[in-house]
């Protein structure tokens, strides 16, 4: 799922993903939702599975915020063609081998 979503946020969708984009150029909302998917996810690998690693005040209200505006910036793309192609690439990624 990560890889997918840096693929969104960075602009280099796998072949196999892009054709569902239509060729058109990433919508600039869904980079943010696609980077704030991956950094929030290797938060709570992290949170999961490093116990020495902790987590400050500070840092958990910015994740909090990234994970807020994320869903503020999806509103605005949820429904859209571009949107249902990112979901379908996290929840396929494996079988589709991107």
């Amino acid at each position: 799922m990560k890889e997918v979503a840096r693929q969104f946020a960075g602009d280099k969708v796998s072949p196999k993903i892009f054709a569902g984009l239509k060729g058109m150029p990433l919508q600039t909302e869904l980079k943010p939702v696609a980077q704030a998917f991956a950094n929030l996810q290797q938060a709570r690998h992290e949170a999961d599975y490093d116990l020495a690693r902790g987590f400050g005040r500070q840092e958990v209200k910015q994740l909090i915020a990234e994970a807020v505006q994320a869903f503020d910036d999806w509103r605005a793309v949820r429904g859209t063609d571009q949107a249902d192609t990112f979901l379908l690439g996290l929840m396929a990624q494996k079988n589709m081998k991107v």
